[in-house]
């Protein structure tokens, strides 16, 4: 994505409708049925949002918004018993890379040097992610809202 020296506006605007302006408007139009049945949102976010990187300033910046984003419409949505959290994940080895044009070897050096600077040393897999978004959405966390879930292997305490 880019920097400031090697981006550009267009990319900024696509990267902010993909990850906070479909959020915003996906929420606001389900908010009447979300009131009606007291049901919950669970964003995904990302440990991005907490750390500054020159290399990908519209991600961060995306993704910061979104959780700010979560605790706003939490906060709103409170009193009709509506629930918003967002899960935060590090690393996850997906098809995301892949479907970006990266080759295996790649892949697998991205993968290497993403899971090096976590102190458990492993990538997040796919099901630990939806795993917590289960919990979130479930009964079982009846009080919880506008909360950030981290899962990052503790990637965010070498940062």
């Amino acid at each position: 994505m880019g920097g400031l020296k090697n981006s550009n506006m267009e990319i900024y605007d696509k990267v902010m409708a993909t990850n906070m302006r479909s959020v915003y408007h996906l929420t606001m139009v389900a908010t009447p049925h979300l009131i009606e049945s007291k049901g919950c949102v669970v964003n995904v976010s990302s440990v991005s949002s907490t750390m500054p990187s020159s290399m990908s300033i519209a991600y961060n910046i995306s993704k910061a918004a979104l959780d700010h984003f979560t605790k706003c419409a939490a906060l709103e949505l409170a009193p009709d018993g509506v629930r918003v959290n967002s899960v935060n994940p590090g690393f996850v080895k997906t098809n995301l890379y892949k479907n970006v044009g990266l080759s295996e070897d790649q892949l697998n050096l991205v993968a290497q040097n993403m899971v090096g600077k976590n102190p458990m040393k492993k990538a997040i897999e796919g099901e630990e992610v939806g795993a917590l978004i289960a919990f979130l959405a479930s009964d079982k966390a009846k009080s919880i809202t506008g909360c950030n879930y981290t899962i990052d292997a503790g990637r965010l305490l070498n940062s």
